[in-house]
């Protein structure tokens, strides 16, 4: 073996190490991203949706503290209605996405 032959063989090497590595990051590369944009976006569904049932829970606890019975919401104190429906709808207007298709339908309608 030469030293042509001796060279070409660590150039290939190289070039193939190059290769793998390159090709693997991609991939290693792309499954992280995927991974982090379905977490970006559970998070997103998450704190829309705790903020409804926030609204939803508080005016149910409301309801059964004046007494009255599990189906009962009320609202009151601090947060009057329109101020509880205007923040609820301004949370789901910005990010529609995040709806299931019934709720996204039954908002629509609303809007109507």
């Amino acid at each position: 073996m030469d030293l042509t032959e001796f060279v070409l063989t660590i150039a290939l090497s190289s070039t193939m190490a190059a290769i793998v590595t390159a090709v693997l990051g991609y991939f290693l590369g792309e499954r992280r991203f995927k991974r982090e944009s379905q977490a970006d976006y559970i998070q997103s569904k998450v704190r829309l949706y705790s903020l409804i049932l926030f609204h939803l829970e508080a005016m149910h606890l409301h309801g059964i503290a004046l007494g009255g019975t599990d189906d009962v919401y009320s609202w009151g104190g601090e947060h009057p209605i329109e101020g509880i429906i205007r923040e609820i709808d301004e949370a789901m207007k910005s990010r529609l996405d995040l709806l299931n298709p019934e709720a996204l339908k039954n908002w629509l309608e609303a809007q109507l």
